[in-house]
């Protein structure tokens, strides 16, 4: 969306269609073109854990089924390189496409930015990107998911095997009244981990999975019944504790977590895997679309709620 104009029943929005640089009437989503591109990079929708090529349908049950050229394609870089026109037979490809301004007439808008995941990287302790086995929630995801980067399987990035004890280490980014976290609890984090445990459990039941936590917060109805039958499964543990990541096996990639206990003391355990429970952020672009449209942030640049009219419009709509 580049500009909006107007007033509430009558909006003038001007929007920008990227060039997919693919004739969407004449792709059939055959992925021949893909089969043959020499290029590959990571993979951002399986969160860089596979690779992809610069020209590829953006995830299998993407509707419209239409492949679209992203800027690593050498030809779009370099003029290098056009082998996806010659082994195209529907003659779909279109390098030349230029982003295109679209003008439509609305009465109303409706603002669904999403959310954007804690980067573990900007906090060191965390060694996300360093220790092999360190991944993220989302990474964790995408191993679980049938068209992940290993078709639904769970395996560690340094070698490729299934791991056995899995620990989530929760707020990562969020409750954290410190430089680089939120204050403010995600609400979510807490039972997606729980699904995570029972997923690992169903994938193998003799998996040992651990829960760090600083207290678990259940948000919707029956959440609680779900943290109890979590807690429940033979070989799930529930650890209350601050923790740290201390050390990565120069040759078993395993990770070590220290934690402290209520009657030991501080402890130290080592894992096949740990799983950074991250929290959500508002969007990157979210102080623009705010100033776009006249809608008021709170001190976490979440929209200010008011308890009359759900959100508070300090301004007018303009552009």
């Amino acid at each position: 969306m580049k500009s909006v104009e107007g007033e509430a029943g009558n909006f003038s929005v001007t929007l920008v269609k990227k060039p997919r640089y693919i004739l969407e009437d004449k792709c059939t989503g055959c992925t021949v073109c893909a089969e043959y591109c020499p290029v590959k990079y990571p993979d951002q929708y399986n969160q860089e854990i596979s690779k992809n090529k610069a020209i590829h349908i953006y995830f299998p049950q993407a509707i419209p089924l239409v492949a679209y050229i992203d800027e690593t394609c050498l030809y779009l870089k370099e003029k290098k390189c056009r082998i996806c026109e010659a082994v195209c037979k529907n003659n779909a490809i279109n390098l030349k496409q230029e982003p295109e301004k679209i003008e439509v007439n609305v009465g109303a808008i409706i603002l669904s930015p999403g959310i954007e995941p804690f980067d573990p990287k900007v906090r060191a302790e965390y060694h996300y990107g360093e220790f092999q086995n360190v991944i993220t929630s989302m990474d964790f995801e995408r191993l679980l998911g049938s068209t992940g980067p290993y078709g639904g399987e769970i395996l560690r990035t340094s070698d490729k095997k299934h791991p056995h004890k899995v620990a989530w280490i929760q707020c990562v980014g969020s409750r954290q009244v410190i430089e680089g976290g939120k204050s403010y609890c995600s609400a979510v984090c807490c039972t997606y981990a729980q699904k995570q445990a029972i997923l690992t459990k169903d994938h193998d039941a003799d998996a040992e999975c651990t829960i760090f936590h600083n207290d678990i917060r259940s948000y919707g109805k029956d959440f609680e019944r779900y943290y109890q039958r979590t807690e429940n499964l033979p070989g799930v543990r529930f650890i209350r504790s601050y923790t740290s990541i201390v050390r990565e096996d120069p040759v078993t990639k395993n990770v070590t977590v220290r934690y402290s206990t209520t009657g030991d003391g501080v402890k130290e355990e080592e894992f096949d895997m740990v799983v950074l429970s991250v929290g959500l952020n508002p969007p990157v672009a979210v102080k623009d679309i705010s100033e776009k449209f006249g809608i008021e942030l709170n001190q976490h640049d979440f929209c200010m709620l008011n308890p009359v009219r759900c959100l508070s419009i300090n301004k007018g709509f303009h552009d």
